[in-house]
């Protein structure tokens, strides 16, 4: 985690990604939908313990941003 983010180069590289016709799609009847495919990874890494339930787990903006950014392209991933 970098700054309760991600670095710039990893913003940098979602944004390449993340492109319409690509990794996601739209239509009026369907809004957004990206490409459905399974992946056991850990898109990240940090040096803080964010657990569960506990006060630090407010400061943990890493995750939701991943599971947002990667779930909108339709990457379920496992062990976020």
């Amino acid at each position: 985690m970098w700054n309760f983010g991600i670095p710039y180069r990893l913003k940098q590289y979602l944004d390449i990604i993340v492109q319409p016709g690509y990794t996601f799609s739209f239509s009026p009847q369907e809004g957004y939908k990206g490409c459905s495919w399974e992946a056991g990874i850990r898109a990240y890494s940090r040096g803080g313990a964010y657990p569960k339930g506990s006060a630090e787990e407010a400061f943990d903006l890493q995750t939701k941003y991943f599971q947002l950014a990667l779930g909108f392209i339709g990457l379920r991933t496992s062990g976020l």
